[in-house]
C-alpha cells in the first residue's frame, strides 16, 4: 500500500479452494484509491472483478494478474468486489485461509 493511507474498514474472511466473496463499498468523487486483495500463500492468487451496481465491468484482474487496482471514480457511487479463489485438484483436505481486501487513499504531496 505505499503512497496510499489504508482506510479504517477491514474487510476479510476466511475461505476454501473454489469459494467465491463478494463486497460492496462505497468510493468517493475525486479521490485516487487502491484497492489491494491479499490472500494467504496456500489459497493461491484470487482473481477478482470490481463492478458497478448495475454489473458493469470496471476491472478484472484476470488478465495481468496483479493483486491491486488503482482507480479515481469521476462521481462517488457504491462499486462492488467479487472475488474467487482457485480451485485445488488432487487434495485430499482444502486449506481454508484468510483473504482480505485492503482499500487506501492516495497521499497527497505536500
Amino acid at each position: 500500500m505505499s503512497g496510499y493511507v489504508p482506510n479504517e474498514n477491514f474487510n476479510a474472511a476466511k475461505l476454501m479452494p473454489g469459494d467465491i466473496a463478494e463486497a460492496q463499498m462505497t468510493f468517493y468523487a475525486g479521490t485516487d484509491y487502491r484497492l489491494l486483495v491479499c490472500t494467504q500463500s496456500m489459497l493461491g492468487q484470487a482473481s477478482f472483478q470490481v463492478t458497478d451496481l448495475d454489473g458493469n465491468e470496471i476491472y478484472n484482474n484476470t488478465n495481468d494478474h496483479s493483486d491491486h487496482f488503482d482507480f479515481r471514480v469521476s462521481g462517488t457511487q457504491e462499486l462492488i468486489i467479487n472475488l474467487q479463489i482457485p480451485a485445488q485438484k488432487d487434495v485430499q483436505i482444502n486449506p481454508q485461509g484468510c483473504v482480505a481486501i485492503l482499500v487506501g487513499k492516495k497521499v497527497e504531496a505536500n
